[in-house]
Formats: C-alpha cells, sequence, structure tokens
C-alpha cells in the first residue's frame, strides 16, 4: 500500500534544497509529495499525467525516473525526446519529423541476435546494425551494452519508402555486409523466402572502422544509443511503475486521510 502527504510549509523548510532543486529543474507549478511504497521512499513531483519520480537507491543517491501514465491504454511510459512503443521483441521511438530508431531480438536455436534499426527521415535512409547476444530462449531479457561490441551484419539502404515500409523486409539494398571483418560489402540483388541473392559486383572497402566513419557522416548512431537502450529495458524494471501509479493517483486524491509523512521514522503508519 502506498503512503503519501501533501508537502505542508514545514515540510519544505526540512527539504527546501532538494524541493527548488526540482523546481528549478523541471515544469513548474507542480505538486510535490513525499511517499512510502513497498519500503521505498522517495518524493513524486506531479503534472497532470507526467510523475518525476525521486527515490533513494541502494548506494543512497537519489535516483530520477520521469514517467508518464497513459490512462487510456494503461500503461506506463519513460519519458523521452521521442514516443516510444514496445513489442514482444522489442521497442522503438519515433520522433515528430518521422526519424526513428529501433532495438529487437531475435531468438533461435542456432543462435540469437539483437538489431539496431534506424532510419532517417531527412535522407531517406535506413541503417540496421546486428550484433550476437547471449539471449535467454524462454523469453525477452535486459539488454547491456558497450561500444566494444562489433555487428556481425550491417544493412544500409537510401531510398527507402520506395523500396519497402520501415521493419518490413527490404526488395534491395545499397549493400549488405554479411561478415564485416573480411572487408567486403555485398550488394543485395533481391530478397527471396530462402534469404538474400546477392550481386557478384561485390566491392572491398579499407577497413570497419572506415565503414562505421562512413555510416556516421551519414547521420548515424554507430552503436545502439543509451536512449535506445533505456527505453528498451524500462518495460522489464523490477520496480512496478504501473502499479505505483494506479495507486498513487487516488492515494493523491484522499491524501489527507493519510497520516505518513517521509521523515517521520515510523513506516507501519496506517490510514487514519
Amino acid at each position: 500500500m502506498i503512503k503519501i502527504a501533501k508537502f505542508d510549509e514545514e515540510d519544505y523548510e526540512t527539504y527546501k534544497d532538494f524541493v527548488n532543486s526540482i523546481k528549478s529543474s523541471l515544469e513548474p507549478n507542480g505538486e510535490l509529495y513525499a511517499f512510502e511504497y513497498e519500503r521505498v521512499q522517495g518524493y513524486v513531483y506531479r503534472i497532470h499525467d507526467s510523475f518525476d519520480i525521486f527515490m533513494y537507491g541502494e548506494d543512497g543517491k537519489i535516483q530520477y525516473i520521469p514517467v508518464a501514465y497513459d490512462s487510456e491504454n494503461d500503461i506506463v511510459l519513460i519519458e523521452t525526446d521521442g514516443d516510444p512503443l514496445y513489442d514482444k521483441d522489442g521497442a522503438s521511438l519515433g520522433y515528430e519529423d518521422g526519424s526513428r530508431q529501433a532495438l529487437f531480438c531475435i531468438y533461435m536455436d542456432e543462435g540469437s541476435s539483437v538489431s539496431y534499426q534506424q532510419y532517417n527521415a531527412e535522407t531517406d535512409e535506413e541503417l540496421i546494425l546486428s550484433y550476437i547476444y547471449p539471449l535467454k530462449h524462454d523469453g525477452a531479457q535486459y539488454l547491456f551494452w558497450n561500444d566494444q561490441k562489433v555487428p556481425f551484419m550491417i544493412m544500409f539502404r537510401k531510398d527507402v519508402k520506395s523500396r519497402g515500409l520501415l521493419g518490413s523486409m527490404p526488395k534491395d539494398s545499397d549493400y549488405y555486409i554479411v561478415n564485416p571483418n573480411d572487408s567486403f560489402c555485398y550488394p543485395v540483388k533481391k530478397f527471396t523466402d530462402d534469404g538474400a541473392e546477392y550481386s557478384l559486383k561485390f566491392w572491398k572497402y579499407k577497413s570497419l572502422a572506415d565503414m562505421l566513419n562512413f555510416l556516421h557522416g551519414e547521420g548515424f548512431n554507430t552503436s545502439v544509443s543509451e536512449e535506445m537502450l533505456n527505453v528498451y529495458n524500462f518495460r522489464f524494471t523490477k520496480y512496478d511503475y504501473l502499479s505505483f501509479i494506479k495507486e498513487l493517483i487516488p492515494a493523491i486524491e484522499a491524501e489527507s486521510s493519510y497520516t505518513f509523512k517521509l521523515g517521520d521514522g515510523d513506516s507501519d503508519n496506517s490510514v487514519n
């Protein structure tokens, strides 16, 4: 059960440095509450259906989690510059200009992989970087990353809109790299049900670093972005934000009936 109280003047004097730091960095005119939920203590700053949550982590430092509640679909979303969407294998972020990035997993008996897909709406170009990644065969999991991972496959396409919808099997490609370590680009002649049929006019490039520099120059990330990882991993968080928000809203509406205030030292306070 959530225990919550609206800040009063006495609370403000106690926590004014923290309160002022919140209000100086976030949209003003929100409402700040202290809470305890499942033995976790913290603060929440509410602006309409947006909830900026501050909790003490195991290291004693305050963790900041910006969460929005979509009551129509009964889901919580982490706040980002883009619009996040989820499916059973991955997540994607869409932006106002039509650009998109996505991260999704492919589970196979012979080995699993993670693909990072980016679409640049301004240039109508698409890049897909695919990585070998050890995944559980029984379902999705957190993904952890670093810049040292080397893609085993790179696909780059221009004029994407005229060649097939984003996320669908492309009809052809400017080049398709099966193994970046051999420094060869294999243009795709066509895709069939059995896979890709390559053109014989393959060409050699200097190095993988040289190829990634080229792709970076085209405006793409050449490793999985932290923003995309955060969005992908958010749905697997151990902390149940959806239940928290669904309890928080009626608790705020009935906050006058709660006696608990953070710092009372009595985590067993009950509703009057």
